[in-house]
């Protein structure tokens, strides 16, 4: 083997040294900021919810929250690797401050389909709800 061919062999085998070191130092998710899971073919963006209406009664638990999840995305979600496993987080809070919070998944849905559900968040007796306080998360909870 004469030099010049252990020359280019070498810088080959630096060139690709150096690909593959490159490569393996991408980012692998494919997420912009705020996007979904990098195995996902959903976000939650491609859910709606809608709080259709909540328990009157603030002062006895459980507070239910009467809600509707609609998949905006022109195509079927399934819970699944694929897909992902996402479910809905509610969190409300007491008149003294105190924090509780409930979640359920997302079941199986057509495109453009809803479907309506119910969750109740039990709390401590004698405390009282602030409605206000009502937030929600859709999260992969894979």
């Amino acid at each position: 083997m004469n030099r010049q061919h252990a020359k280019q062999i070498l810088s080959t085998l630096l060139l690709c040294l150096f690909s593959s070191a490159l490569l393996l130092s991408c980012d692998k998710s494919g997420n912009s900021p705020g996007g979904g899971d990098p195995v996902s073919n959903f976000k939650p963006s491609d859910f709606q919810v809608t709080i259709t209406s909540t328990s009157t009664n603030l002062t006895s638990s459980p507070y239910t929250i009467y809600y509707e999840v609609k998949n905006l995305k022109n195509e079927g979600y399934t819970r699944n690797v694929e897909n992902g496993y996402y479910s809905l987080r509610f969190k409300v809070a007491t008149t003294d401050g105190t924090k509780y919070e409930d979640n359920l998944m997302i079941n199986t849905t057509q495109a453009g389909g809803s479907h309506a559900y119910d969750l109740g968040i039990y709390y401590t007796a004698g405390k009282t709800i602030a409605p206000s306080t009502l937030t929600y998360e859709i999260y992969n909870d894979q």
